[in-house]
């Protein structure tokens, strides 16, 4: 009998570069296993940790039997409670706990089912650019079609441009993706162009997926969700992978209409079942206690990253992008080599690993991802010396 195997993957999937961080961090653990010294600013990682109560509880529920177990699919009714809380006093608008929001393994899965949910194949999703390179990882994956709208480039950074946007959406449009405080460029848009998105959304029945898993690291975070009149069409998506310095913990949120919501549960059931028990213990108990630590932090942020523009603006062929949300930069870069192709020959020439602009889309080309969560200034005084010696010796 002739044994005939199935392809490896699907034609959409293959067509998927790999994920551009992935390939840098393992780069930069081949150097680090070869001796090398590796200074990290590649991926977005925060410098905290869970509170010691946030552990504690952790600790205490271990031996508790209730936790080896599944969860509500929508994700345990005491976290529902305490997030509907956390929406309506920080972000001002009102959530029904039961109908209008779910659990998610991390603010990516809950994308990916925002996606299912709204879209089929064929469909278009408008993503502004530079984005946020897994949610075009999904929409491909899903055989939807990614429509680039430039975000506007100035040495003052980036913005959104409604008109453009508007001008980008066709009968095939499902979705528009709007990510604010921004990744990757640290933008945190104006509630105004924000709602010039949203009304010609809600106009021509298409949804917002708006992305605010940096909330908590601008100065005045605004969600659409918060005006009556766009909350029908808008998915708030949300995550603590950063906020609490839990990225391995996989927990974030959607909130939606109840009927929409309805339909995000099918997914949502179908893929994960629950977000993980403990996991979800864990954001229960850090909604719990004070955030003062994020002032302090944010405080850091804005520091280090006025040191790098500091330090940056004086290296030849480099002119940083002032960031006002998150913990990373876009650092514009004039020289001959891809990006894709200059990162990986900065991290092996200098040992310091950044993230290539092209992995944020056509309008990211020519530009580099810096990360500033996780270094300190001596740190990044280090990797500046090293960026300034590479680039000040030319192509």
């Amino acid at each position: 009998m002739k044994i005939t195997f199935p392809p490896v993957s699907s034609p959409a999937l293959r067509a998927i570069a790999a994920p551009a961080i992935a390939v840098v961090n393992e780069e930069a653990d081949r150097l680090q296993k070869a001796g090398r010294e590796v200074i990290r600013l590649g991926q977005a990682v925060p410098d905290l940790v869970p509170s010691p109560a946030v552990m504690e509880k952790v600790a205490s529920a271990l031996s508790q039997r209730f936790i080896h177990f599944y969860s509500p699919d929508p994700g345990l009714p005491e976290l529902r409670q305490a997030l509907a809380k956390k929406l309506a006093t920080f972000n001002r608008f009102p959530v029904d706990p039961q109908r209008e929001l779910l659990v998610t393994v991390g603010a990516n899965q809950a994308f990916v089912q925002a996606l299912i949910g709204l879209g089929e194949r064929g469909a278009e999703v408008v993503l502004p650019s530079p984005y946020y390179m897994n949610h075009a990882m999904a929409v491909e994956m899903l055989g939807m079609t990614v429509v680039e709208v430039p975000l506007t480039e100035e040495t003052s950074g980036y913005s959104l441009d409604p008109e453009m946007i508007e001008k980008a959406l066709t009968s095939r449009t499902r979705a528009i993706v709007l990510v604010s405080p921004n990744n990757p460029t640290g933008t945190v848009f104006e509630p105004d162009s924000l709602r010039a998105v949203a009304e010609m959304a809600c106009e021509r029945g298409i949804a917002v997926i708006s992305d605010e898993v940096y909330e908590y690291f601008c100065e005045k975070p605004y969600s659409l969700a918060s005006e009556e009149r766009f909350r029908q069409n808008v998915v708030t998506i949300g995550s603590f992978s950063k906020t609490f310095g839990m990225t391995g913990w996989r927990v974030g949120y959607m909130a939606a209409s109840a009927e929409l919501t309805e339909q995000f549960l099918k997914v949502h059931d179908s893929t994960v079942i629950c977000a993980p028990v403990i996991s979800q213990l864990a954001v229960l108990e850090a909604l719990k206690q004070p955030m003062f630590f994020l002032e302090e932090y944010n405080r850091v942020l804005r520091e280090r990253a006025a040191f790098l523009e500091g330090r940056i603006s004086r290296i030849p062929g480099l002119q940083w992008r002032p960031s006002r949300g998150a913990m990373f930069a876009m650092v514009a870069v004039d020289h001959p080599l891809p990006s894709s192709e200059l990162a990986l020959d900065l991290l092996r020439r200098t040992g310091v690993a950044t993230v290539p602009g092209s992995a944020f889309g056509k309008f990211g080309e020519g530009h580099l991802r810096i990360s500033f969560g996780f270094a300190d200034e001596d740190l990044l005084s280090k990797a500046c010396d090293r960026l300034e010696s590479y680039f000040s010796e030319g192509p």
